[in-house]
């Protein structure tokens, strides 16, 4: 009898490892220049309903330039990374680039 907890126990453990997951894309551009500048959003998205918003990619670009001011950015880096679990999953963007040397 002391084998069944055990055993439910070991199953529920391996169902919740089984079930969360990470996965990472990155993409570099140009060489760097002299400031470093980053951005990073981070958002749950519920059983996968809702996918990322081009809006929110631009409004982490514009914050890479806002950071620079009328310099420009160099050098940028996109990195996503995403964590399953049962519910859904939470997708993480984070943008790292340098200001153009004037």
């Amino acid at each position: 009898m002391r084998a069944l907890p055990k055993a439910f126990a070991s199953l529920v453990l391996l169902t919740a490892l089984a079930a969360c997951a990470t996965a990472s894309v990155s993409y570099s551009d140009v060489a760097p220049g002299s400031t470093p500048v980053s951005a990073e959003s981070s958002k749950l998205n519920f059983l996968g309903l809702t996918p990322t918003s081009m809006e929110r990619l631009a409004e982490l670009r514009d914050e890479l330039a806002e950071q620079c001011g009328d310099r420009g950015v160099t050098g940028v880096v996109a990195r996503t990374s995403t964590m399953y679990a049962v519910v859904g999953y939470i997708e993480k963007v984070e943008l790292r680039g340098y200001c153009a040397e004037s």
